[in-house]
């Protein structure tokens, strides 16, 4: 991930107080990050320290875009949580991620 652009792109407050108008504050902010499957720990130590340290970010939940998938997929079909066993399927451009989840656990 290249970490200045990334810093560039939120650090420009200017956009949302202009375009959004709205405050951008990211201490008073929580944050919410989608990560895939098995990315190396180098880089998601990385971007905790960007976040907290650079951004300082209130707070930050960091989950799989299957996570996000499976909890709005359980919000709009209820009846889907009586079966503990779901499969997640997620392809994108270059890639395609297979996580199957029992009871909510991956």
């Amino acid at each position: 991930m290249n970490w200045e652009l990334q810093r560039e792109i939120w650090g420009c407050e200017q956009y949302f107080k202009t375009k959004l108008n709205r405050e951008f504050k990211p201490q008073e902010l929580d944050l919410l990050l989608t990560s895939p499957p098995m990315t190396p720990d180098s880089l998601l130590r990385n971007m905790h320290e960007q976040v907290f340290e650079e951004m300082q970010f209130c707070s930050l939940f960091l989950c799989s875009p299957q996570f996000l998938a499976l909890q709005h997929a359980l919000a709009v079909n209820p009846e889907l949580a009586s079966s503990p066993c779901h499969v997640i399927v997620d392809c994108g451009y270059s890639f395609c991620h297979i996580v199957p989840y029992f009871n909510g656990v991956p």
